[in-house]
């Protein structure tokens, strides 16, 4: 409560579910900025044990971009230096679809990407984005398409891909800016 963040761990094997409830004994309003739940579906729950814990694996990954604008320092690392408040920068409008892509640098289960945006101005420009994940010879094997903004930050669950590599092109010509990429999983 008061701005603290409360984190409840839940790791038995009874810890299924399909809604979760936030709730607190006291005839008050609850106010929440957000709920992060991480998981798997039963479906594709991971046979090792114990169970995996998810981490973010681009953290201070090496990241490359399709071009850095002009005289700003929006390189590609920006958006893996656990800093929301930095951002990475393409151009503007030079006849490609901008992109940025981050090597994990082994082969990972990837469960969830979180992406943020830039949060001094301009967010709008990151929409209709395509993330595209590659295995260790580069070779492309899942194609996840998105629709619509990101508004601060947004999360996607990916299929339990194994990827070493995961690329996001933009859906216009635009520039592509990113205030941090997350890739949340575990090793293979």
């Amino acid at each position: 409560g008061n701005g603290k963040i409360v984190q409840k761990v839940f790791n038995e094997a009874d810890s299924e579910a399909r809604y979760v409830e936030v709730s607190f004994n006291r005839n008050d309003c609850l106010h929440m900025a957000e709920v992060q739940v991480y998981g798997y579906h039963l479906m594709a729950k991971p046979t090792s044990s114990p169970t995996p814990i998810p981490s973010n694996l681009a953290l201070e990954k090496p990241a490359t971009q399709s071009s850095t604008y002009n005289n700003i320092n929006g390189v590609a690392s920006k958006a893996v230096d656990g800093n929301y408040n930095s951002f990475t920068h393409t151009d503007c409008w030079k006849g490609i679809n901008q992109w940025w892509r981050v090597d994990l640098e082994d082969v990972y289960t990837i469960a969830t990407i979180t992406v943020g945006n830039r949060l001094d101005c301009c967010g709008g420009r990151f929409h209709d984005a395509t993330f595209y994940f590659y295995d260790e010879n580069d070779v492309e094997v899942y194609v996840m398409p998105t629709s619509g903004g990101i508004g601060k930050k947004k999360s996607f669950s990916v299929d339990f891909v194994s990827a070493q590599y995961i690329k996001v092109v933009l859906g216009d010509k635009d520039c592509l800016q990113i205030g941090e990429f997350e890739a949340w999983g575990w090793k293979e």
